[in-house]
């Protein structure tokens, strides 16, 4: 009896001690509030994106405000947060919606056909605007000046919302090539002061040349007083040359659109030949005086013939049609000698002239063929023409 009742003790007293341990120990289901690792684990990978979990230790944010505001999460990074509803996605057509309205409300500027510019004048009272609208299209270069220009303020800005000038302090002149084909809005807004104003607004026609040419003729009719603008893209150093005719009545202008003027157009007639500083589009403005005028504006690009180095010589060659020209460019020394050997010698001609205007080979009769010594250092034109049918040559040009 006495072993029964000793095996009775110790099992009662091993449950008093189980018990006594298991009864002070945190329940699991607790376990959550002081592991806020497990909720991060939990939580849908949709909606809480690794770059936006906030650490493991805050557990004052949970999972669903982490992903409320879409902005707070980039569409690159959470796109399930719902794109429809973030800003980013609403603001340009808002943006749209508004440009849409300015532009119906605004003036719709038109050209006269054939006309490179218009002229808008109007007047303004204090902090008032007044817009414009014109259709522009890709890649065209579009020049905007307007008078005074110290007291208007001047805004462009596609119909998408591109803007070109933002008006903040850069005054009221702008140059530049539109990305896109689309309307553009032009806003002119008046400081303390009411003002008059003048708008100049200048889009000049593109001049091409044929495949293989190195030159463009273009015409056109001019009023009193009216100008023509054209404009061409020129890589660095090139030789460029503009004749107009008739040579008296219309006035030439040439600059870059950086603003290189390369003529001024203050009585210098209507001629420029020369080299351009750096690679881009360059204007040319034909203006007319008291008088109308129709005439004809001859652009010339000519080829620059290079040698390879050591070498002499160099040999070229190009097709040209009937009552065609090719010129060519090549730069050379006082005291060389310079020979032109052309094949076929029949069906062609050539004349030669520096660009100081000096002509060593008129092209009136004789063959196509040239020898002669250099008295100036420079580049010398050389241009070929053919007769009335068409021809292929090789024309090779040495100097030494």
């Amino acid at each position: 009896m006495n072993w029964r009742k000793a095996t009775l003790l110790a099992v009662i007293v091993t449950l008093l001690v189980v018990t006594a341990c298991s009864g002070p120990a945190v329940p699991e289901t607790q376990a959550p509030t002081t592991a806020p690792e497990t909720d991060g684990q939990a939580a849908p990978p949709t909606t809480v994106p690794d770059t936006e979990v906030p650490p493991p230790t805050v557990t004052a944010i949970p999972p669903a405000d982490t992903a409320a505001p879409p902005t707070d999460a980039p569409p690159t990074t959470a796109p399930t947060t719902g794109p429809t509803t973030a800003p980013a996605t609403t603001a340009p057509t808002q943006a749209s919606a508004q440009v849409t309205t300015q532009a119906a409300n605004a003036e719709r500027v038109s050209f006269r056909a054939g006309a490179t510019s218009a002229v808008v004048t109007g007047d303004l009272g204090a902090r008032e605007t007044d817009s414009y609208v014109l259709r522009i299209l890709e890649g065209q270069l579009i020049e905007v000046s307007v008078e005074p220009q110290n007291a208007v303020q001047l805004v462009i800005y596609g119909a998408d919302g591109t803007v070109l000038r933002s008006g903040m302090g850069e005054g009221s002149f702008f140059r530049g090539v539109v990305p896109s084909t689309q309307d553009y809005i032009i806003q002119l807004t008046a400081g303390e002061q009411a003002v008059s104003y003048t708008m100049n607004i200048l889009i000049p026609q593109r001049v091409s040349f044929e495949t293989g040419s190195t030159a463009a003729v273009v015409t056109g009719d001019l009023g009193s007083r009216e100008t023509d603008s054209y404009v061409l893209r020129v890589l660095a150093d090139q030789l460029v040359e503009v004749s107009v005719e008739p040579q008296q009545g219309v006035q030439l202008v040439v600059y870059g659109a950086d603003g290189t003027v390369l003529r001024s157009g203050m009585g210098e007639g209507a001629f420029f030949r020369g080299v351009v500083p750096s690679t881009q589009d360059y204007i040319f403005s034909v203006s007319a005086g008291e008088q109308a005028v129709s005439y004809t504006m001859n652009v010339l690009i000519p080829e620059r013939i290079t040698f390879a180095r050591g070498a002499t010589s160099a040999e070229v060659s190009a097709r040209l049609g009937a009552t065609d020209s090719h010129h060519f460019v090549i730069r050379a020394q006082a005291g060389q000698t310079m020979r032109i050997d052309v094949t076929p010698d029949a069906g062609v001609q050539t004349s030669i002239y520096g660009v100081d205007g000096s002509v060593l080979k008129s092209g009136m009769g004789g063959g196509p063929d040239f020898e002669t010594e250099l008295t100036i250092s420079q580049d010398y034109i050389i241009h070929v023409r053919s007769a009335d049918q068409p021809v292929n040559f090789t024309m090779e040009v040495e100097i030494e």
